[in-house]
Formats: C-alpha cells, structure tokens, sequence
C-alpha cells in the first residue's frame, strides 16, 4: 500500500498501491516525483519504480539497475539517482556504485565506493552523494562516511562520532 501524509491536516490517505510488496529499496525524491529501486521480496530485485503523487500512478517502465541490490544507500542528486553498497542476491556486501540518470533513463557504473556497506543512510549534502553508516561484511556497525562529488569522486568524509560529540549526544 501507498500511505500519503498531509502535514497540513495530519492525516493519511491510501494512494495507488504498489506495483508489488518490497523492503530495503532505495529512494529518492526529484522534479515532483519518487523513485524507489531494488528491494526485496522473495529474492533481490533491480526494478526502478517512478511515483507520480499528482496523478497517483507507478511507472513500471524505468531501465532496471545493472545488478539487483538491496539495503543500498540511494539519494537524487542533480537528476541523478546514485545507488552505491547494499546486499547482491548472493547476499554478499558490494562497494558497486551506481548512476541513474532519470532524464535519459539510463545507467553507468562509475566504479565502486571507498567500503562495502549495507544499511547505509544515503543523502544528498550539497550537490554530493553521501554515504553515511551502515554494517560491514562482518556484522559490525561502522561509523564512517563516504562522499561522492559528481566532479571529483569519492572521499572520506568525517566519522559519526564527531557528528554525536557535535550534537551533545558522545
């Protein structure tokens, strides 16, 4: 099901269902649409789904993403939907990275990102693609970021830890 919030009078209402029952997919918001990618659900998918809240309707004829993926760190940047980490159907951590393009429908791979990781937070943070936590290959929370800047590539980006300290909360 698709539940819509209205801020403005604290409700939910159901929109358009689904095109199929998934978790663990990437998303991102851009030009009034959502996009979510991957998932699962009985197995590791590399669908793209495109929501359109205005006419409430799933566009189910995106490219799909070079290689099914789940709990990977997604974010919209500058029209691109960067897709990095995550778990493959062989439930194996990946480093790959990924760039969808939304307005020519397609796929690159521009290589992989500095670590493996799933479970990451994906964002975009002034015009780049920030990998933020995550799990490593060995089960083991970690809490350092990846940045990827469009015009320079991937760096490492400060630890959570001086995020916490910051916030009052080490």
């Amino acid at each position: 099901t698709t539940w819509i919030y209205n801020p403005g009078s604290n409700t939910w209402t159901a929109g358009a269902d689904m095109p199929d029952a998934r978790y663990a997919m990437g998303a991102g918001y851009y030009n009034g649409k959502i996009y979510l990618v991957g998932g699962w659900r009985g197995g590791v998918h590399n669908q793209v789904w495109e929501y359109d809240p205005v006419a409430n309707t799933w566009n189910t004829n995106r490219a799909p993403l070079p290689q099914s993926r789940y709990f990977a760190a997604a974010a919209i940047v500058n029209g691109h939907l960067y897709v990095a980490g995550g778990q493959d159907s062989n439930q194996l951590l990946s480093s790959d990275f990924f760039d969808y393009n939304i307005a020519t429908d397609t796929w690159t791979w521009p290589g992989t990102m500095l670590h493996p990781v799933r479970g990451a937070g994906g964002v975009n943070g002034g015009g780049r693609f920030w990998v933020v936590g995550g799990i490593d290959s060995g089960g083991t929370s970690i809490e350092y970021t990846q940045i990827y800047d469009p015009a320079t590539g991937w760096t490492p980006g400060p630890p959570m830890q001086h995020w916490r300290a910051e916030l009052g909360m080490a």
